[in-house]
C-alpha cells in the first residue's frame, strides 16, 4: 500500500518477467499446435488450450477454465490495482452474488462450488494474488459497508505492507545481471521441478522440534488475543496459518535458489523464519487498520532521529531476549542521549520504530524485565539501519 508514483508496480513487473517469458513460450507452443490442427478437416481437428502461469484479469468463470489446464493447480493473479479484486466480485445478481465467498474458500484451500443459472461448477486450485493500492482507495474499499470486509475476513487474508513514503537516492546501483540470473534460475528450477511432479504432490510436515516451536508461539499469540482490539484480533488466526504457509514457501525457495529440490520436512529454523515473516506482516496490518479507522499514514523520519535510534539499538544489541527488545526499554535508553525537548514516550517510540520500517510484535511479550509489553523484533533490517546510519559517524 503506497501512494501513486511511489514505486509499487516496477519491482513487481521486474520480478514477474520470467513468468511472462514462460507464458509467451507456452502461447507460442499452443499457436503452433493449433495452426497445424486448423490445416486438418474440421472433424479431425483437436485444438488445445494452453496453461496460464499468470493472469491480469480474473473471474470465477475464467478461473474454472484455467483449472482444467493447469497441471500444478496453482496460478498467479497480478492485480495492478488491488481494488479491482474487490470491485470485480459479485458482479452477478446486481452485486448481491457470492463470488467473494468463493474466493475466500479458495484461499482456505477447500475449493468452491459455484452456482449459475446456466450451470454449476467446481474450482479446486491454488490462487495467489499480488497487487498494489493507494491508502485513500484502501480506506474507501476495505472500510466500506460498516467494516464488512473486516468482519468477513477479507482484509485479514491479505499480507499487507504499508511503509512511509521514501526518497531513494539515484545511484549506479541496479538490478544487475547477477541478481537477475539468480532469480531467473530459481523460478526456472521451480518450473522444471513442478512439471516433473504433476501427479506427485509434495507434502511438507513439521519435525517434532519444529512443531514444538510453532505450537508454543501459536498458543502465546492466541492467549493474548483478548488484549487486542477486535479489528486486530481477526488477523491472528490467519497469521497462524500464514506461519505454516510462509515457512513452507521459504523452505522451498531456499532449496530452489541453490538448484536443489524442495525437502519435505520443516525444521526449527524454517518455522522461526515463517514466524518472523508473519510478524512482519502483522505489524503492517496494524498500520493498515489505523488507516481505515482514522486515515493514518506512516510518516517519514528525520535523519537525526534515525541516527539516534540506530545509536541506541547498537548500544543495547546484547540486551535482546529471544530476538526481542521491549519498546519501553528502548525508549528509556533513547531519552538518555537526547535533550529533554526531544525525549519520547513509549507510545511515541513505537510510532518511530514503525515509521523507520521496523517490526513490532503484534502480541504482548516479556522482555528486559518488563511483562506483557510490545517488543521490537530484531532482524536484518535493524542491522542495515545501524550500518547505514553509523558508518558515517
Amino acid at each position: 500500500m503506497k501512494a501513486s508514483g511511489q514505486g509499487k508496480t516496477p519491482p513487481v513487473k521486474m520480478l514477474m518477467k520470467p513468468l511472462w517469458d514462460f507464458q509467451h513460450a507456452e502461447d507460442d507452443r499452443v499457436d503452433k499446435v493449433n495452426t497445424e490442427e486448423m490445416q486438418k478437416k474440421q472433424k479431425e481437428r483437436m485444438l488445445i488450450r494452453g496453461r496460464s502461469y499468470l493472469l491480469t484479469d480474473l473471474t470465477l468463470e475464467s478461473l474454472r477454465a484455467e483449472s482444467k489446464v493447469c497441471p500444478t493447480g496453482g496460478i498467479l493473479y497480478h492485480a495492478d490495482e488491488l481494488s479491482a479484486v474487490i470491485g470485480g466480485q459479485n458482479q452477478y445478481k446486481s452485486g448481491k452474488g457470492t463470488d467473494r465467498e468463493g474466493f475466500l474458500n479458495i484461499w482456505s484451500g477447500t475449493g468452491c462450488r459455484v452456482g449459475r443459472v446456466s450451470e454449476s461448477f467446481s474450482i479446486n486450485m491454488n490462487l495467489n494474488i499480488i497487487g498494489g493500492i493507494q491508502p485513500p482507495v484502501f480506506r474507501r474499499v476495505f472500510g466500506a459497508d460498516d467494516g464488512f470486509f473486516l468482519a468477513d475476513g477479507t482484509v485479514s487474508r491479505i499480507l499487507w505492507t504499508f511503509e512511509p513514503e521514501a526518497n531513494y537516492l539515484l545511484t549506479d546501483e541496479s538490478w544487475n545481471d547477477s541478481n537477475r540470473n539468480i532469480w531467473n534460475s530459481t523460478l526456472d528450477h521451480a518450473k522444471r521441478w513442478s512439471d516433473h511432479h504433476i501427479n506427485d504432490q509434495l507434502s511438507i510436515h513439521f519435525s517434532q522440534e519444529a512443531f514444538g516451536v510453532f505450537s508454543e508461539w501459536r498458543n502465546k499469540l492466541i492467549d493474548k488475543a483478548n488484549l487486542l482490539p477486535p479489528e486486530i484480533r481477526v488477523f491472528l488466526p490467519k497469521a497462524v496459518e500464514y506461519v505454516v504457509r510462509l515457512s513452507g514457501t521459504i523452505k522451498c525457495q531456499s532449496q530452489l535458489v541453490k538448484g536443489h529440490n524442495p525437502l519435505p520436512v520443516l525444521n526449527t529454523g524454517d518455522i522461526k523464519s515463517g514466524i518472523l515473516a508473519a510478524e512482519y506482516y502483522l505489524s503492517h496490518a496494524v498500520s493498515a487498520i489505523r488507516n481505515i479507522k482514522d486515515g493514518f499514514i506512516p510518516e517519514n523520519v528525520s535523519e537525526e532521529q534515525k541516527k539516534n535510534l540506530a545509536t541506541v539499538l547498537a548500544a543495547i544489541r546484547e540486551k535482546t531476549e529471544s530476538g526481542r527488545l521491549a519498546i519501553g526499554f528502548i525508549c528509556d535508553n533513547f531519552n538518555r542521549i537526547v535533550p529533554p525537548e526531544k525525549q519520547m514516550t513509549p507510545k511515541g517510540m513505537g510510532s518511530l520504530i514503525r515509521r523507520v520500517g521496523m517490526d513490532i510484535s503484534a502480541s504482548l511479550e516479556d522482555a528486559n524485565g518488563r511483562r506483557r509489553v510490545h517488543c521490537l523484533i530484531w532482524n536484518e533490517k535493524i542491522d542495515t539501519l545501524i550500518k547505514q546510519c553509523l558508518q558515517s559517524l
